[in-house]
């Protein structure tokens, strides 16, 4: 055995030596990562980006029908340029008009006055309102990403648009990628679900368009945001939370069998959702603009392989959905067989339960083409390629992959399901990508679901009668056979054991570990729902990616909170059982706000779905000698959703006091005026809320500014990130930027004065001359000489010190 092991060492050895000289005779390009001698076409990623051609792209396209006669080489002209950029500003945060002031004004106004450029060139630079997109919230600069980098003009700009992202009032999003959440009429109490969320710029929208209501009422409905990728759902975190809506939770499940969630007491209850997104995985040739690889791989391959999933991420978001709801899907393909074609045979699935929406009148200025009616689909390469128009053909000439789904239905089927109602964006028309977009109404229930009991309310819980399981094998006009199995239980195939919990015990308000691991797992266990415990043993399968921390709730009598309750002076309008935070066991830290349809879903589903992320971040752990009250600040990602419910620690400032506040990191109380001095009385040190409201007399900016910050023994300073407070120091016509500079500059001029009395103060205890000491009239009038030089010099220099020394904040200004 030993010498068999041996001699397979030795010609492992062999083997690996053989392999380095293969690969030291086969240098790699550094760039490119391939051979020198290996084909383009071999390595992994190397396009050719700037040819940017397809024949069999544009074969296929030009066969279709797709674009209008005599417009197909402005469509390719405009395909092969750069996608310009685009961006809207958040509608419903009360700052949204005030932004479109600074827009309008600052930026628009100051790129119209330059006149050296020629006006094609100026004209590219100012910012264009999207006439379609509601309230002048949606702009376009005709430049791209890479051109505005580079324009010396339009750094402000730029430096506007990455910090207002940042702190989430503008969004960067592709224009026609903002016209599905447009079309779904979404009101504050909707249930909305978002199927394939991922990267979350339509989540955003949704959450906008939810929030668009009463901005002091907390909207009664949510959206849960769902995609597939576990990673990508954790790049959704970061564009939902800019938006601090504890009325968001994002998941992560495969959207073909995404289970029914469940709500309410009964076992049998499940949410039926008022409005549905389901923003399919697409081929993206619609993105070319962007994308420009894609150029490079497409094929019609990509469009067969995708439809089958295309098709059941809409069966399931049409079973999720409640009667009388809507449902969009979109695609950035301009590919039939993605679009019209999926359509169609949903439609035919539904028999009549299910129909097309007109939304032109939805969409005023909106340039599209009407949905086809008829398509024909080519097959084979660019030499031996053919068109068929019928699956029948293309099965007598043994084409692989063929489904009868693919094709166009009859004329007459294609009229009576009303498929010209599809909505189509060409980039040619308003210089935009390429989208396809479907709005669907649910009349009645599908064919295949079960009928829910007569006294069910329309969009919210839903029981079910009876055993819901239920195969049924349809088999639709076009030939295309779909097994479909109804059972909001069992389709939940990919969700896991419960690493989240809905409701905890009394919460550990000390600083050791509190229990092991055991005991945390009975704690979940005793406070899991009643009515979900039969289940907990059914989904046992290992949820996919990061293990996440448990959502655990504060009971209402929960000790931990009383002092926050009783600190803050917080109403009855907040219940402690809202509260969340994310550990079994230990210290807690940090304590998250959601809403109480949030919680209900959370406390029902959290066996049966991965939550990833949900809630607003309302308090943080700080202890401090100065507040032996209460160990918890405020933050700033909360406030916006908890300021109404504070009653107590709240200071009004004006405009002056807030200037002062956001401009100075630590400003002492005498540098505010009487009244805030008066407020700053009133309190104990500790976290406080500081509101400015708009007044005859302070009147801009023109909208309720709120942050939360530190009042301390002699001085106070906010609590806000750089980009909220460069966002809020805006509003108020002051750049961030400048105000550094100009400390800066403080700051070099304070070192100056200090530097010049340093050498002043050398010169008054320098001894006198030797020579002089026995001349005491020459001694005097050197002495009445020097006091004189000193007092000129005091005078400017001790005056610039003082003044240095009243805005020195950052350096010797203290809590």
């Amino acid at each position: 055995m030993r010498v068999c092991f041996v001699k397979l060492h030795q010609v492992s050895s062999v083997i690996k030596t053989i392999s380095r000289g293969l690969s030291a005779e086969m240098p790699r390009n550094k760039r490119s990562g391939r051979r020198k001698h290996q084909h383009k076409n071999q390595g992994r990623g190397n396009y050719d980006l700037s040819v940017r051609r397809n024949e069999l792209f544009e074969k296929f396209y030009s066969g279709v029908g797709m674009v209008p006669d005599g417009e197909w080489d402005n469509f390719i002209k405009t395909l092969q340029e750069p996608l310009p950029v685009t961006f809207r500003i958040t509608g419903f945060k009360g700052q949204s008009k005030e932004l479109m002031k600074i827009v309008k004004g600052e930026y628009l106004n100051d790129l119209m006055k330059s006149s050296d450029d020629d006006f094609e060139e100026q004209k590219k630079l100012v910012p264009k309102n999207l006439t379609w997109y509601p309230d002048e919230l949606g702009w376009q600069i005709n430049l791209s990403k890479k051109e505005v980098r580079h324009v010396a003009r339009l750094e402000k700009l730029k430096k506007f648009l990455v910090f207002e992202t940042e702190s989430g009032n503008i969004s960067r999003q592709e224009a026609v990628s903002m016209i599905p959440p447009l079309v779904m009429d979404i009101k504050p109490h909707h249930k909305v679900l978002d199927m394939c969320a991922a990267p979350g710029s339509k989540t955003s929208q949704l959450i906008e368009y939810l929030h668009s209501g009463d901005s002091t009422v907390e909207p009664d409905g949510f959206v849960i945001a769902n995609d597939v990728d576990n990673k990508r759902c954790y790049l959704m975190v970061h564009q939902v939370k800019r938006l601090q809506s504890p009325c968001c939770a994002i998941i992560n499940h495969d959207a073909t069998s995404l289970p029914k969630l469940r709500c309410g007491d009964g076992p049998q209850d499940f949410v039926m959702f008022d409005r549905v997104l389901c923003d399919v995985p697409c081929s993206g040739d619609g993105t070319m603009r962007k994308n420009f690889d894609i150029w490079d791989k497409w094929s019609m391959n990509q469009a067969i392989n995708l439809h089958r999933q295309q098709t059941k991420i809409l069966r399931r978001g049409l079973e999720q959905l409640t009667v009388g709801g809507r449902l969009v899907y979109s695609t950035c393909s301009f590919n039939p067989v993605e679009d019209e074609a999926v359509i169609a045979a949903m439609l035919d699935q539904c028999k009549g339960s299910v129909e097309l929406v007109d939304v032109s009148s939805e969409l005023p200025g909106l340039k599209y083409v009407p949905g086809l009616t008829s398509w024909k689909l080519f097959f084979g390469g660019l030499d031996k390629g053919q068109w068929y128009e019928t699956y029948e053909a293309a099965k007598e000439n043994k084409v692989p992959n063929m489904n009868a789904s693919f094709f166009c239905p009859t004329a007459d089927v294609a009229k009576a399901i009303n498929l010209d109602r599809c909505v189509r964006v060409l980039p040619h028309h308003q210089d935009t990508g390429g989208f396809f977009i479907a709005v669907l109404n649910k009349k009645q229930h599908l064919p295949w679901q079960s009928v829910p009991k007569e006294n069910a309310v329309a969009g919210k819980c839903v029981e079910q009668t009876g055993d819901v399981t239920e195969t049924l094998t349809q088999k639709t006009d076009n030939g295309m056979d779909t097994n479909t199995v109804e059972n909001p239980d069992s389709t939940s195939t990919d969700t896991g054991k419960a690493d989240t919990v809905p409701d905890a015990g009394k919460a550990d308000t000390g600083d050791e570990t509190s229990g092991t691991a055991t005991q945390g797992e009975k704690r979940k266990a005793e406070n899991q729902h009643p009515n979900d415990r039969a289940f907990a043993g059914k989904h046992n399968k290992r949820m996919q990616g990061y293990k996440e921390d448990p959502f655990l709730f504060l009971k209402n009598d929960d000790p931990l909170f009383t002092p926050i309750r009783e600190f803050y002076s917080i109403n009855d309008k907040l219940a402690t059982d809202q509260i969340l935070y994310r550990t079994d066991s230990g210290r807690i830290r940090s304590l998250y706000y959601v809403s109480k349809s949030i919680r209900n879903l959370l406390q029902r589903n959290c066996n049966r779905v991965k939550f990833v992320n949900t809630g607003v971040k309302a308090f943080g752990r700080s202890p401090s000698p100065l507040v032996t009250e209460c160990d918890f600040r405020l933050n700033q990602e909360g406030l916006g959703a908890l300021h109404n419910m504070i009653t107590g620690r709240t200071l009004h400032f004006g405009r002056e006091d807030m200037l002062t506040l956001l401009s100075q990191d630590n400003p002492y109380f005498e540098r505010f005026t009487d009244d805030a001095r008066e407020q700053f009385k009133r309190i104990s040190p500790g976290s406080a809320v500081f509101k400015y409201c708009p007044t005859n007399s302070d009147a801009e900016p023109a909208c309720d500014i709120i942050v939360c910050g530190w009042k301390g023994k002699t001085s106070t300073r906010p609590f806000v990130g750089k980009h909220e407070r460069c966002h809020y120091l805006r509003l108020f016509g002051l750049e961030l930027e400048e105000l550094v500079k100009e400390h800066e500059e403080q700051r070099e001029r304070r070192k100056m004065a200090e530097s010049m009395l340093s050498d002043l103060k050398e010169f008054d205890d320098a001894p006198s001359d030797p020579e002089n000491s026995n001349g005491e009239g020459e001694n005097t009038t050197s002495r009445n000489t020097k006091d004189s030089a000193n007092n000129e010099m005091d005078c400017d220099v001790k005056q610039e010190v003082k003044n240095v020394e009243e805005k020195k904040d950052i350096e010797d200004g203290g809590v």
